[in-house]
């Protein structure tokens, strides 16, 4: 998919996940080049999830167009 953007600080911060019909505020904990994982309780349908941060003075404007990989644990991982 895409980072539109600049690239996340490097700190976990709160974002916004959405997959079109819901949206829920997480925290982004680790991430690279291609995959993110978000803590979450949110429930998301499998397609695309678009990824905002919560606090963008503080952690940068981006935003992430990924794909649903799992939910395990309370962990969201995406691939994009």
């Amino acid at each position: 998919m895409a980072l539109l953007g600049q690239m996340p600080t490097q700190d976990p911060h709160d974002v916004i996940v959405t997959d079109g019909t819901s949206y829920v505020e997480s925290t982004l904990v680790r991430w690279d080049e291609n995959s993110l994982q978000i803590k979450s309780t949110g429930v998301f349908r499998r397609g695309g999830i678009r990824v905002f941060p919560l606090h963008p003075e503080k952690d940068g404007l981006y935003e992430i167009h990924a794909n649903f990989v799992a939910l395990k644990d309370g962990m969201l991982l995406l691939r994009y």
